[in-house]
Order: C-alpha cells, then structure tokens, then sequence
C-alpha cells in the first residue's frame, strides 16, 4: 500500500505494535546496569462524545464529577544514562466485553513485561504512585522478583514495627529523621499563586515495617497469607503545604545514600506524566473521530509509534508504521536536494547540480560565475547525487523536526533557497489526515 502496489488494509494490529515497541524498547535498554519500571495510569477524556463504543466514565482534567473517556495503563522503562523505552500500553474500557477488573489490567501489564524481562538479571524496581496502593498488585511485582517503590494512599493500612509486635495504622509509626537534600522539583510555596519547577529543602524519615499481605495467585486459586519487610519513607518538602509523601519500599534505607536514592527513584516518575502530556497536546490523541474500540486503540498505537520518535524510544522511518504515519500526514518519499548551496566541481561550467528545482532563477556557478542550464552537466564529472538530509539518514531526530516527518510541511519548506530569492507562499491547508495525525 505504501508504494502503491495493492490497495489492501494492513494489518495495523495494536497489540502486534506496542510488542514491536517493547521489543525496541528493551534493545535500548539491554546495556543498564539497572532498570526502573514507572507504571501509571492516564485516562483518554472525550467529554462530548456520546456513540463511540464502550466508553466509560473516568475524571475529568479540571473540577469534579466524571466525564465519558477511556482508562490507559502504560509502564516506561528508565535505565542509566537517560535510556528510556516503553514496555506497555494499553487502553481498556470497564464496558468492554474482555474487561475484568482494573487491578486484573495492572496484574496483566506486570506479567506481560515480567515475561519479557525473564533472562534479565539486573535489578528491577517498579516505581508507582498512590493509585496502585493495593497489596494485590504488590504481590504481583515482588512475583516477579522486583523490588517495589509506592507511593501510599491508605495511611490506616494496618502494619508491624516487629515481626512479634501488634498491628498498628502506617500512619502512627514513629519515623526517624536520617538526612534533608536539595532538589529542583515543580512546587508551590507558600506564598505562591501556581506552582513552578524551582529548588526545595526535602526532609528524609524513615521506619522500618513489616506489611501483612494476602497472595492469590489466580481467581479461584487457595489464598496464601504472607508478611513482607518493608521501610517506610517519609518525604516532607520545605515550606510547601502540601502533606508530606510516604513511599513505601522494600529497599534497606538505613542509610542517608539509599534513602535519598529512593526519593529520587520516585522523582523519576514524572517522566512518565511528561510523556502523557506530550501524547495529548502535541499528537492531539484525545481529538480523535473514529467510534469503534478497536479503532481508537488502533489510532492510538499509531500515535504511540510517532511519539516513539519524538522521545527517542528506537523507532526509525524503516518502520512500516512510521511510513504509513508519514504517507497519511501528506508526506512524500522523493530525495531532497544537496544541502550544498554551490557546485564545488573544479572548472564546472554550469550543471544541475547548480540548478534549483522549483526555482524561478538559478544560483551562479561557483567556477564560472555565470547562471547554469537545468539540462548541462559538469564538465568537471558528473553531477552530484540528491541524498537525505543527513538528520534524517542518521537518525537523530529533533521532536521538531518529527513532526515535520508527520506532517511533512517543514519537511518540504526546509530547502534552502537561492541568495536574494523571496520565502515561498504558504503551503496548501491541512488535510484531515493532517490534523489528525500531524497535530502538533
């Protein structure tokens, strides 16, 4: 279909794609001397919609009460040196006929990438915020033999300072202080009318706990109690109102360094929201216009793939998605011109290598000074070979300049024009297709 040789649908399977972005992401990854796993929920809002199939009621962006949308689970692998890759995403819906639950989705995105990691040995640690305070989900992450950062949204869940000791609410522990840090992080003093990314004094206390767990392994399967020592860490930051974090982790924090390393871990789970933000305003996902639930899941992989390229998760133009991506946002696959703005060619007489395309009036020759013919060739040798722009056969992409990819707009208006020539008109509008996939 991309060359035009049938006009066949392809087989844009959603779940084949996002396997194909794992697979990508763990080849980024594969050289970590380790590995934390931020899982995170977002949700799909479409306010107004009314017939696309099976939606369901999740939280709006702003105010209370809850609008028609799409729940999402994804979880973003980050290893060292800024590596990062996405291992899962899925959109589901509670109306859907194949839904179970939503800790049952979270259970099955922890298999799926656990399946995946199964011949890594270094150190995973999966990193989840106050949504995923579940013990269910807890024993499903220490299964698959990670350790577990969490952030804790039940402060009355009932634990132990002993392994002999009375149950007693996580709140009411006694905590110790073991250090304070500086960290630049996205706050709002007081004082303050909004928050913004500036430097705070965090404060460290720790205990030490011991959490009761109920395992089932599967619906229907016996029940096995279990109790796990953990640490509890508390994360107060100065002068913010906001009630202090506690992060519950099976990490040892009985020193200052492992403590701040855990704080740090959840910091890291900010990237995952960067991630969803540049999902919506910049691919504009949550614009979409198809109705069934295979379609947006469909689009949405498709949206997923380009982003890919905008993070620098491994996905490359030899993608066959990538193309059709490219191929409905209006773009084309003809060779551009030499970036060179004259003919180097010693004694050249005037060649197309000096002609512009689309050019009212040609450059001069740099060996002669006198204006070409678009038909003469060098007498020098032969005429150089139009080739990609080196950005593009090198792979190392800007997110600008991917969404000229997908739009292919600047793509087109990045040639270089002749000295003293005037800008080109404006482009055409923007297809459907355009808007659509190219939205930035």
């Amino acid at each position: 279909m991309l060359t035009g040789e049938t006009t066949t649908r392809s087989d844009l399977d959603p779940d084949a794609i996002f396997a194909a972005l794992r697979e990508i992401g763990l080849t980024r990854l594969a050289d970590t001397d380790h590995l934390w796993l931020v899982l995170d929920g977002s949700d799909l809002r479409k306010p107004h919609a009314q017939c696309m199939e099976a939606l369901q009621r999740v939280r709006p962006l702003t105010g209370g009460g809850l609008v028609p949308g799409y729940p999402t689970l994804t979880v973003l692998g980050l290893g060292g040196d800024g590596r990062r890759g996405l291992l899962y995403h899925r959109l589901y819906s509670s109306q859907a006929e194949d839904f179970v639950s939503a800790p049952s989705e979270t259970r099955q995105a922890i298999r799926t990438v656990g399946a995946a990691l199964a011949a890594w040995t270094v150190p995973v640690t999966a990193i989840m915020d106050r949504g995923f305070d579940d013990q269910a989900i807890w024993e499903a992450v220490w299964a698959e033999g990670w350790s577990l950062v969490c952030r804790v949204q039940h402060t009355d869940r009932l634990v132990r300072r002993r392994t002999d000791g009375p149950l007693q609410g996580l709140a009411t522990v006694p905590r110790r202080s073991i250090g304070s840090l500086q960290a630049e992080l996205l706050v709002q003093k007081r004082g303050q009318s909004r928050p913004k990314r500036q430097p705070v004094t965090v404060r460290l206390r720790t205990a030490r706990v011991f959490v009761p767990t109920t395992y089932l392994p599967e619906p229907g399967e016996p029940e096995e109690r279990r109790e796990r020592g953990c640490w509890l860490l508390e994360v107060e930051l100065g002068n913010v109102a906001t009630p202090p974090w506690l992060l519950l982790t099976d990490h040892p924090l009985d020193t200052p360094e492992a403590a701040e390393l855990v704080f740090r871990m959840y910091a890291q789970r900010w990237a995952i929201e960067d991630t969803f933000k540049t999902v919506k305003d910049s691919l504009g996902l949550e614009s979409v216009q198809v109705l069934g639930l295979d379609a947006i899941r469909r689009l949405e992989a498709l949206g997923w793939v380009a982003l890919g390229y905008l993070l620098e998760l491994g996905v490359t133009l030899d993608w066959p998605a990538v193309r059709l991506l490219r191929r409905l946002g209006g773009g084309r696959t003809a060779p551009l011109v030499p970036s060179a703005r004259r003919c180097s060619s010693v004694g050249c007489n005037g060649c197309s290598t000096c002609w512009r395309p689309r050019r009212s009036s040609p450059m001069n020759c740099a060996a002669t000074g006198t204006s070409p013919s678009p038909s003469r060739r060098c007498s020098a040798g032969p005429a150089a070979t139009p080739e990609l722009r080196p950005d593009l056969r090198n792979n190392a992409l800007t997110a600008n300049t991917v969404i000229s990819i997908v739009t292919s707009n600047k793509l087109r208006r990045s040639r270089p024009h002749p000295e003293g020539q005037r800008d080109r008109p404006a482009e055409a509008p923007a297809t459907p297709h355009q808007r659509l996939l190219g939205r930035c």
